[in-house]
């Protein structure tokens, strides 16, 4: 984040003048809170990212010991359902402040986004990607 992208600036100041920044509506205050508080949760301090799946939504897993977060990226604006690596239950998006249900092995697809806090074992595959036609290993 730089000079005023926090306040949703629409103009990008100058690097070489002095050049202050507009601070105005802070919409996006709440949202880049919980993300700083992410950036310092042990499981991405310590722990160990995994890359899972990379279509519909990119999945991707922060481990330590025996919990974690495990993200759901929807970059492709996608809708539908889409089969994840977390045993059926409740679980609290940490970005949305909302429950997501996992049954059968699968979950609505984010609009964005959602970063989900786990407990215990998870299934784990690796992430196989065509286009380079490598598989990522995993732990």
């Amino acid at each position: 984040i730089y000079a005023g992208e926090e306040s949703a600036a629409v103009r990008t100041p100058s690097l070489f003048d002095i050049d202050k920044v507009q601070w105005g509506d802070y919409g996006l205050s709440p949202y880049l809170t919980r993300l700083a508080q992410l950036k310092k949760d042990p499981a991405q301090v310590q722990g160990k990212f995994t890359l899972l799946v990379a279509d519909p939504a990119i999945q991707a897993v922060w481990k330590h010991e025996d919990r974690g977060l495990y993200g759901i990226f929807n970059v492709s604006g996608k809708d539908g359902f889409t089969m994840v690596q977390l045993p059926d239950g409740t679980y609290h998006d940490e970005l949305n402040d909302q429950e997501i249900t996992v049954s059968g092995g699968k979950l609505r697809l984010p609009q964005h986004s959602a970063i989900l806090r786990f407990e215990g074992s998870m299934m784990q595959k690796q992430l196989y990607c065509e286009m380079l036609d490598y598989h990522y290993p995993t732990w």
